[in-house]
């Protein structure tokens, strides 16, 4: 299908490639002008207490210090769901924000924290989810009885009756520990408030420009037309740049209060413990089959850390819970979603967002039972694979599918059979496989919107609310506008997100941007040539349905001699009062808002699906786990750019190693031990695999741009539960709890050696 398309499927490089690897990128800390102001955060050393009195006298008399706040600064600010941006009256982690000084050095900024005095008054403090939900537990917020901040019931079929004539049933615990994102550009903001215009302009990291305009507003009283969020490069996101810290409501803040810019930087120190982390989570996972390895029956509890605040639990409990449903059949399903209040940070966004967590938990049971049955596990997996046009148990219905097909087809490139065939000896292959959204419609506002302009030199200027993290988004969306509108990808420039000037969009998440901004763009680019083709016919004195443009070129049906470039067009077709040339392309997926308290609605419009074999070695001595291979077969539609999608591959196996295998946060009652990369173990160019093979399958989606679907984050979701079903394969040892550290694994060696000692 692809072969039809001209810009569209094509291995294209990003369209900021040039300046991202030359240096030449701006990151917002290079906004800074030479009269800019530096801040930093002073945050709770308890993990829960009430402020008692803050002095912060002696740091305002400080020579460099410029500006000072606390949470008395903010007490007309509207609560973001049940967190103040600065604490007022109590702290409930370690690291919560509860004073900001701007100085005119760091170092200054960093010795006035010193000098600011706060009385506490500790306060009892639980960091056990589980242990959170006990009557007895320390109440963390009092308008949330027993810690339960959020609890999702759902109920579909009739589960008991079918767990009653299950051939087998495992009822097994699973624990995945909180991880973080790893993004290399810190959280950072530069405020310059306008007092003669009453205006606030920023520069900042952002995920979702257009909700910090909202939350900034808000915070500061103006209207949102008062705040204007530019947003250049960003130095990875992975979610966790979608919400407003304290910093950002500081900057802000300290602008107003000193007239001049403020630029917040936060350390890496920070990062780990004051912004946000993966949900840590616990299923309890209990699952009946036929005889034939046909799912029966599904009950899952789960239990997710949610730290002391709710910030974005209630999308991740709700995906947690809708992950379990596919992409196997399953009739009957019971979810007990629990989001605990706890006394650690605060648990958020993160690619896969309750994804990598439940399907690790799924796809590590499923091998189980398949062991239990004796049945090879890829086969199980064939024979509970859902099809297309298969609706869920809670109705959701599947347009397009090719998940039998991945399956094959990643046994198929690794010779699955013949090495399943060799088990043990330290070497092992397994699979795990996906089901993911393409884009997840939670909410409901403004559609996403893109406009094109075409100046009098056939110039053509992309604008989107949309935010590139990183990714590649401005590339995808540009190549989409590009093959709508018949000219290449150079062609077109895609603008600074500004949000004084960008169309809006509610940001970067749930892999979405592909395909609800992707078709903004592609209805941005039809109209645009409609426009066109309307004013050359009457020039050229034919129908518009005689013209047609394609790879730059203008062409008359029948008359290709009087074709001429696409620049040519536009420069002899259009009177100069005709410029600009202006198309806006806005896109409704048509989905129904879900019903959070049934777990029932079309949550997007389309579903991408895939299989992920790993092969690794493990060292019996030191417990050392060595990944040798990876392969991954993703059945996205029409790729719009296969190199992007390859990206996207190599990205989330790192992501997924680092999660399988080493990635943990270590905390001390709440203090945040890991604080540096250093004590951070992220998988490096030296951990990866030596061989990753990767191909695209499956038909052209009808709601998707061109038939494309998601291609980002389910690729990560499948690469941890392969590596431990390969751990098994090559040890005999099954490892319940992430990450699967070399002691985790000499442990189970050595129970499982006691055991053959004790036959």
């Amino acid at each position: 299908m692809s072969d039809n398309f001209k810009v569209v499927g094509k291995p294209l490089a990003k369209v900021d490639a040039l300046p991202q690897t030359t240096g030449e990128a701006k990151y917002a800390a290079d906004f800074m002008p030479g009269n800019g102001l530096f801040g930093r955060v002073l945050r709770s050393p308890l993990p829960h207490g009430k402020i008692l009195n803050i002095d912060t006298r002696r740091a305002e008399r400080l020579t460099g210090v410029k500006g000072v706040i606390t949470g008395r600064d903010t007490l007309g600010v509207t609560r973001y769901g049940d967190e103040m941006p600065i604490a007022v009256e109590r702290v409930r982690y370690v690291g919560e924000g509860v004073a900001a000084v701007a100085a005119t050095s760091e170092d200054i900024a960093e010795e006035a924290l010193d000098l600011i005095e706060v009385e506490y008054e500790p306060l009892p403090a639980v960091f056990d989810p589980e242990q959170a939900l006990l009557p007895d537990a320390p109440q963390i917020h009092e308008e949330w009885p027993g810690n339960v901040g959020l609890h999702f019931k759902w109920d579909f079929g009739d589960v008991d009756k079918a767990f009653a004539a299950s051939h087998h049933i495992r009822d097994d615990r699973f624990s995945c520990e909180g991880v973080s994102h790893g993004m290399l550009e810190p959280h950072t903001i530069l405020a310059q408030y306008d007092s003669s215009s009453d205006r606030l302009t920023v520069w900042a990291a952002a995920q979702a420009p257009y909700v910090l305009r909202s939350n900034l507003a808000m915070s500061m009283g103006l209207p949102e037309t008062h705040v204007r969020v530019i947003k250049p490069h960003l130095g990875g996101g992975f979610g966790g740049k979608g919400e407003i810290f304290a910093h950002d409501l500081s900057a802000a803040l300290l602008s107003k209060k000193t007239g001049l810019p403020v630029l917040f930087v936060i350390t890496r120190e920070e990062v780990f413990g004051a912004t946000r982390q993966r949900h840590p989570m616990i299923h309890y996972l209990k699952t009946g089959v036929d005889k034939q390895g046909r799912i029966t029956a599904r009950y899952c509890k789960i239990i997710a850390d949610g730290g002391a605040y709710l910030s974005m639990g209630k999308v991740a409990l709700h995906n947690a819970g809708q992950f379990l449903i596919l992409p196997y059949h399953l009739p009957n399903y019971r979810y007990d979603g629990f989001r605990a209040y706890t006394n650690n940070s605060v648990s958020g966004a993160l690619r896969g967002f309750g994804g990598p967590q439940s399907f690790f938990a799924q796809e590590s049971q499923l091998d189980m039972i398949a062991a239990d049955l004796g049945m090879d596990p890829a086969e199980i997996r064939l024979r509970n694979a859902v099809k297309k046009g298969y609706v869920t148990c809670n109705q959701q219905r599947v347009t397009t599918c090719a998940f039998s097909e991945s399956i094959e087809k990643a046994v198929q490139m690794t010779g699955w059979k013949t090495k399943r065939a060799d088990a043990g000896q330290g070497r092992g292959i397994g699979i795990g496989c996906n089901a993911f959204y393409s884009g997840a419609a939670f909410v409901p506002r403004k559609l996403p919107t893109v406009d094109l302009e075409i100046q009098a030199d056939g110039a053509i200027i992309l604008r989107t609310g949309a935010s590139d993290l990183g990714q590649g988004s401005n590339t995808i969306i540009a190549q989409v506008a590009a093959e709508a509108l018949g000219v290449h990808l150079e062609d077109i420039t895609v603008a600074l997100l500004d949000t004084d000037v960008c169309p809006f969009d509610i940001g970067s998440f749930s892999s979405r941007v592909s395909m609800f901004v992707g078709n903004a763009a592609r209805l941005a680019g039809a109209e645009a040539k409609r426009i066109i083709l309307e004013a050359l016919a009457e020039k050229f004195e034919v129908s518009p349905a005689e013209l047609s443009i394609s790879d730059r070129r203008v062409e008359i049906t029948g008359c290709p001699e009087r074709g001429m470039s696409f620049k040519e067009a536009i420069q002899t077709g259009f009177a100069s009062d005709r410029f600009p040339i202006a198309a806006r392309g806005a896109w409704n997926s048509g989905c129904i808002h879900p019903n959070w308290e049934t777990g029932i609605g079309q949550v997007t419009p389309a579903y991408s699906f895939g299989s992920q074999i790993a092969e690794v070695e493990v060292d019996q001595g030191t417990g050392q786990v060595r990944v040798l291979s990876f392969t991954a077969v993703h059945d996205c539609g029409t790729p719009i750019n296969p190199l992007a999608i390859e990206g996207q591959v190599h990205g989330s196996i790192a992501g997924g190693m680092g999660q399988a295998l080493t990635e943990r946060l270590v905390r001390d009652r709440g203090s945040m031990l890991t604080s540096s990369f250093l004590t951070y173990s992220m998988p490096t160019s030296l951990d990866m695999p030596m061989e990753i093979n990767s191909e695209t399958l499956g038909e052209p989606d009808p709601a998707g741009p061109f038939g494309a679907k998601e291609s980002g984050e389910s690729l990560q979701c499948s690469t941890a539960p392969a590596i431990a079903n390969a751990i098994y394969h090559a040890v005999g040892v099954r490892i319940t709890d992430l990450p699967i550290t070399p002691e985790k694994i000499l442990a189970a060696l050595e129970k499982k050696n006691a055991q053959a000692r004790e036959k």
